[in-house]
């Protein structure tokens, strides 16, 4: 372990010096308060040995510099002074240092003291290991459940637009043998034509290729063709959110700061999430007009689509949300209400903590909130949450004007 020992007298810092390095200490000696400094921002010293009465810079004096510093580790320090009045103990220890020892000393008391600041500073180093030992495995336990997540959310889309696939591939295969059905009849027709008459082939291909038709059921294959490939834009446009959503959670955009009408915004948001509600859930927007916002359009389109999009979910096949608006003098308050199942207490907390979900693996992936949350902040805006469980939810996003009043 590492001690700094700092004394003006040569003599006694020679004697440290030797006694502490029997002991197995690496002891580096300096002179005044302004080395000892220098030392530190160079060197992690766990321990400090300072006399108290120094030219320059005094050791009451050097250890609030100390205890000032951002060190990677706890430094223990020991005031060495012939001062002993209770008066001067007193100023010694409020001043930042951890133990005090009069001149002269004996030897054996000062390694003990020194023992039982190394015991504070190995407490404090292990505490410190298990604390990143548990944040290792938070974040693992949080990669994990983000992995099962997103593997499920994108298995999804990719389960079905390979099933779809697959019954176009089929269907391609029925189009490819009716189309050889008829390049045969459009040929022999063309022979029939060039000689001005019928070959005899001819009406047993054109009943096989009426027959094919039906067999195919061509119109059906064409109708279905298309929902299917629908279907597999939807996929397509659902993976690319997800991936979307993820890259701007590690990596967010560089800001495009615009105008924006955010009534219009809202109302535009409506539209998207009108035609997927169940039959039983209401989104009153009651938003009319506002002043115009400073901000970034998309991503605050993305905010509002995700904190929607969660109380939406929340009230499952009956219910009602609710966004409605105020202006307080500089500042935009938007409120999303919902009369959901709510939220329990201890999770309340923890509702904009990344890859957090009440949900069952594979139905989220717990970024939804923390990205919206994130993009509010990039607005010098802030956003809360009130609710309890089994009553109503209510996320507050208030975002400044931007130099617009009401």
């Amino acid at each position: 372990m590492r001690i700094l020992l700092v004394d003006d007298d040569l003599v006694t810092g020679a004697m440290l010096d030797k006694v502490l390095a029997k002991k197995g200490y690496q002891v580096a000696h300096v002179t005044d308060g302004e080395k000892a400094l220098e030392a530190l921002q160079t060197k992690l010293y766990r321990i400090v040995l300072t006399d108290w009465m120094m030219p320059g810079m005094d050791g009451l004096t050097l250890v609030r510099h100390i205890r000032e510093l951002n060190p990677p580790g706890y430094i223990y320090i020991i005031l060495l002074t012939a001062k002993s009045s209770k008066s001067d103990a007193v100023a010694g220890l409020e001043a930042g240092a951890d133990d005090y020892i009069v001149k002269p000393f004996d030897q054996h008391e000062l390694l003990a003291r020194i023992r039982a600041g190394r015991r504070l500073v190995e407490l404090e180093e292990a505490q410190r290991d298990t604390q990143r030992q548990l944040s290792r495995s938070e974040k693992m336990a949080a990669i994990g459940h983000l992995a099962a997540g997103v593997a499920h959310e994108i298995n999804n889309p990719i389960g079905f637009l390979s099933s779809n696939l697959n019954s176009l591939k089929g269907y391609i295969g029925d189009i490819k043998t009716m189309l050889a059905c008829y390049h045969e009849l459009a040929r022999t027709l063309e022979v029939s034509i060039s000689q001005q008459k019928m070959m005899a082939d001819l009406p047993a291909l054109v009943k096989k290729s009426l027959q094919m038709e039906e067999t195919v059921d061509l119109a059906f294959v064409m109708q279905d063709a298309d929902d299917l490939l629908n279907d597999c834009s939807e996929g397509i446009s659902r993976v690319k959110s997800i991936v979307h959503e993820m890259r701007y959670f590690a990596h967010p955009e560089k800001q495009i700061i615009e105008p924006c009408d955010l009534p219009a915004l809202l109302k535009k948001i409506e539209g998207k999430f009108s035609t997927e509600l169940p039959g039983g859930v209401t989104l009153n927007n009651t938003v009319q007009t506002l002043p115009q916002l400073e901000c970034n359009v998309a991503h605050m389109e993305q905010a509002f689509s995700n904190i929607i999009r969660n109380a939406v979910e929340a009230v499952g096949s009956h219910g009602v949300v609710t966004i409605s608006s105020l202006c307080r003098g500089d500042q935009l308050e938007i409120r999303i209400t919902d009369t959901g199942r709510g939220i329990a207490q201890e999770n309340l907390a923890m509702v904009f903590n990344p890859f957090f979900t009440t949900k069952e693996v594979g139905q989220g992936v717990g970024l939804g909130l923390t990205t919206a949350m994130n993009i509010v902040k990039m607005h010098n805006g802030t956003i809360s949450c009130e609710s309890h469980s089994g009553g109503e939810t209510c996320f507050t996003v208030i975002l400044p004007l931007a130099g617009f009043e009401c």
